[in-house]
């Protein structure tokens, strides 16, 4: 088993050569994409929150690898679970709002990055899921929201939350090419810089 880490995306060739017990050689070329590889932290940088979900938690999210624990809110513990690969967050309702927070984690330049799914198609106005980018308990919030639509588009969102208040930062973009499946991932990366 051989491992190698790309710094950037894009089509590599890779090379297989097997040599038997007699000398005798064969190769085999293949074409990797590392297009859906995240970008890595810029030099400096430090990951100050991390989870790959690869426990098993049947009532809350647990812990984090880097991070601490997760805070939860809206509905019950058991709306919310790990299975080995993934966490997830369980509405039960319409209008219903599952929240959760690694609230340990504090820092003033955030790159987040997050692979989010729906597991049924959207009605009426749309399921949506939002990646936090800050987050001040009791000022408000910002927010990468992804708005998958009955419609089936998918809709990308920039919003500011001040107590239950959300207002839009930019006009809600239609993601072109994009089309809402049920249980697909997309990776949502939301940056924010400075303390305001």
């Amino acid at each position: 088993t051989v491992t190698r880490t790309y710094v950037n995306t894009g089509t590599f060739s890779v090379t297989l050569t097997v040599t038997d017990d007699r000398g005798g050689t064969a190769q085999r070329v293949q074409s990797l994409s590392t297009n859906n590889l995240p970008t890595p932290p810029p030099p400096g940088s430090s990951t100050v929150a991390a989870d790959t979900f690869t426990r098993t938690v049947a009532n809350g999210l647990g812990n984090a690898e880097t991070g601490g624990a997760w805070t939860i809110s809206g509905g019950t513990a058991a709306n919310y679970a790990v299975n080995g690969s993934t966490g997830r967050l369980t509405l039960g309702a319409p209008a219903a709002s599952r929240n959760a927070f690694l609230s340990g984690v504090a820092t003033a330049n955030v790159s987040a990055l997050a692979d989010v799914s729906f597991d049924k198609a959207a009605t009426g106005g749309g399921t949506y899921v939002s990646v936090i980018g800050r987050r001040r308990v009791g000022t408000g919030e910002y927010r990468a929201t992804v708005r998958a639509q009955a419609n089936g588009t998918i809709q990308a969102l920039l919003v500011r939350r001040i107590g239950t208040t959300d207002t839009n930062l930019a006009v809600a973009a239609t993601v072109p090419g994009l089309t809402h499946v049920a249980g697909q991932f997309y990776r949502v990366r939301f940056e924010v810089t400075g303390t305001n």
